[in-house]
């Protein structure tokens, strides 16, 4: 074999990789058993974080980079309801959670957007208990 067709075939082994990648992803996200890869406005009620302790919002791009400043809240509600209004902002409808406990929610998109750059792009959160 030549080294064009060897590269056509390994460009069809990725592109087949990352359609199989995203239909797994997008079977989570429709079976109501899964709770790691939901919708939006699912993710209020499924949040384990302590109530009435001040915490710390930071949001990330897609490329893992800070999007904003982390910012310190109140209590976790407040911190969920600002980084929820920014995922609606940048018409993010989908989540994966990542860490979910009584000190630390950690979400990201369910699904990458490839269109324009993709470091711009706002790719999850992190909400942190402060520690006293």
């Amino acid at each position: 074999m030549d080294k064009d067709t060897l590269n056509l075939i390994f460009i069809g082994i990725i592109v087949v990789m990352a359609v199989i990648g995203l239909l797994v992803q997008q079977s989570r996200l429709e079976d109501p058993g899964n709770q790691t890869v939901i919708y939006n406005n699912q993710l209020a009620e499924l949040v384990k974080l302590n109530a009435g302790v001040p915490c710390v919002l930071a949001i990330y791009r897609q490329s893992g980079n800070l999007y904003s400043d982390p910012v310190s809240h109140q209590d976790a509600a407040s911190a969920l309801a600002a980084a929820l209004k920014t995922m609606n902002r940048a018409k993010i409808d989908s989540l994966q959670i990542l860490t979910n406990n009584e000190f630390r929610l950690e979400v990201r998109r369910a699904f990458k957007n490839y269109q324009g750059k993709d470091g711009r792009k706002v790719g999850g959160f992190i909400i942190d208990l402060v520690k006293e």
